[in-house]
């Protein structure tokens, strides 16, 4: 009879790569014009580590994580914005930032996307997700699932990479 050897099978590898997902479904969340503003995730799709907590991820495995944020910028105004930003902020500060610059009209949201790989310690790092807009006039949210048709729309997810 042989011995089974965990290394060949790749298990603790697998053990040791903790992942999350999470939505923004149950508000809008309003913007102040050229302000990084956390965003709120209240919907935990999955955490199979138990890492993310008040809208940010503390892994307890040190390694590379892909992060990827997903957020729906929205403003009531006629050609009122335009910057718009989101963010991974790694340990309060901007660590990689998307922008789209354009005017829309009033009701267009634009989904803007931001990733990126983040070296982290596995013991005090953490990640979180910041929006900012640069409008002129009109209500700038980010806009949840419910009230503008989108299914998962706002998402935040990671995982170890190794």
């Amino acid at each position: 009879m042989g011995t089974l050897t965990v290394d060949n099978l790749n298990i603790l590898n697998k053990i040791n790569n903790p992942s999350f997902a999470v939505k923004k479904s149950s508000d809008n969340q309003a913007l102040s014009s050229l302000t990084w503003t956390k965003v709120t995730f209240d919907t935990e799709l999955f955490d199979t580590n138990g890492n993310f907590a008040s809208s940010r991820f503390t892994p307890t495995v040190a390694g590379q994580y892909y992060f990827c944020a997903d957020l729906h910028h929205y403003n009531s105004a006629n050609a009122a914005t335009t910057i718009r930003n989101t963010a991974l902020y790694k340990n309060g500060s901007v660590h990689t930032h998307t922008l789209r610059t354009e005017n829309s009209a009033p009701g267009y949201t634009i989904k803007v996307e931001v990733s990126a790989i983040i070296e982290m310690n596995g013991t005090t790092d953490y990640v979180e997700v910041y929006a900012r807009g640069q409008f002129s006039s009109g209500t700038y949210t980010i806009c949840d699932d419910n009230n503008n048709g989108f299914s998962n729309g706002n998402t935040f997810v990671g995982f170890r990479l190794g």
